[in-house]
């Protein structure tokens, strides 16, 4: 079969990132163990004051995990919900994670891909939820969050006993998102993991989208536009990039393909909301849309309505959850158009249906731009 120097180079990553796992599973083992031997704690920078006895626990926890035939067993929904009924948090916690529609889907992906279950099925295994004070450093700053470094650990701002409020709830099913994640796509913190989690919480867990990801996940709407959402999930959860690239390759070069690649899982800034790297992702997605279409973006209905949700339109969209979206159909309310608006003749000035997701008009003779 004949190989393009680019599909090499996709083929020669995959297998370059197979031994960095390899190493990193290696590297953590001996970790945990030389913390057993001498009695010490994994050299981790721990984000609560009191956590070094638990640190020691999930690295003996690790040894004997990475040690044992456990690690090597499948996971499944079953499973899952297992070690969410057994493990030591609130009932209404559980009650939020056991979702059906999003486990379905989840494991619908996770029998089409390679998988090495030892990361998601040592998570869940030692799942557990924490609070944090106005004393910790990310207080001020954020809602919750998951360490990689210790998967299965997600805390929670000012987290305790009563029943979970609705910022709770929302934030609980975000950092749920990324105790499953592909862990090379979380450690940048990157554009594809919190954008991900964000709109998958809002579809599943019908969370609002928060005001710190708005301008962020309508990127992601827009690339969905483009390419499925398999070719998303299976990147973001399991670190397939195949389908991604498949679904991509006649409509720009490898090398803005490559661009799109590292803009996607590199390191994001999320508070600039005018970054030359959002201003770069908005441009190839422009490309993509153009070489694929035949038409500026600018000029289609539906990513103008992306660009003007959450301000003056309110999108009711589904990407990842057809379930919900089989009783609720994609359209949009015209809420107050801005001024300066650009075309504003595309823009209808009352609710309307919209097309299926993917469905723009293909126009003839297409002009290539950056091939």
């Amino acid at each position: 079969m004949f190989e393009t120097e680019y599909e090499k180079r996709i083929r020669v990553k995959n297998k370059k990132i197979k031994i960095v796992n390899l190493a990193a599973y290696t590297a953590a083992a001996i970790m945990a163990l030389s913390a057993i031997g001498f009695g010490g704690y994994v050299g981790i920078k721990t984000s609560v004051a009191d956590d070094k006895s638990r640190i020691s626990k999930i690295s003996r926890t690790s040894v004997a995990y990475f040690l044992s035939d456990k690690s090597k067993e499948e996971l499944n929904k079953e499973k899952m919900i297992n070690y969410i009924n057994k493990a030591n948090i609130k009932e209404d916690c559980k009650e939020v994670l056991k979702n059906d529609p999003f486990m379905d889907y989840y494991f619908e992906r996770y029998e089409e891909n390679d998988v090495d279950p030892f990361i998601p099925n040592f998570a869940l295994e030692n799942l557990e939820i924490l609070g944090y004070d106005k004393n910790h450093v990310n207080y001020e700053i954020s809602e919750g969050f998951a360490e990689s470094m210790k998967p299965g650990i997600i805390y929670l701002k000012d987290y305790n006993n009563q029943n979970l409020t609705y910022t709770e709830k929302q934030t609980l099913a975000h950092e749920f998102m990324h105790t499953l994640q592909n862990y090379k796509v979380r450690e940048n913190r990157s554009f594809i993991c919190e954008t991900t989690a964000e709109l998958i919480s809002k579809e599943f867990f019908f969370c609002g989208i928060v005001e710190s990801y708005k301008s962020d996940v309508k990127y992601l709407r827009k690339i969905l536009e483009l390419v499925s959402k398999e070719a998303i999930f299976d990147l973001t959860f399991f670190g397939n990039e195949q389908r991604l690239y498949e679904e991509l390759k006649d409509y720009i070069s490898a090398d803005m393909y490559e661009e799109f690649h590292n803009l996607l899982l590199g390191k994001w800034d999320f508070e600039d909301k005018y970054s030359p790297e959002k201003k770069r992702l908005n441009y190839i997605i422009s490309v993509i849309f153009e070489n694929k279409y035949g038409y500026p973006m600018r000029e289609d209905k539906i990513m103008r309505l992306i660009e003007l949700s959450d301000e003056s339109v309110d999108l009711v969209r589904y990407y990842f959850n057809n379930k919900e979206e089989d009783h609720q159909e994609s359209i949009y309310i015209l809420q107050e158009l801005p001024k300066n608006i650009e075309d504003r003749e595309l823009i209808e000035t009352e609710t309307g249906d919209l097309d299926p997701i993917g469905m723009h008009i293909k126009k003839d003779n297409i002009l290539k731009k950056e091939m």
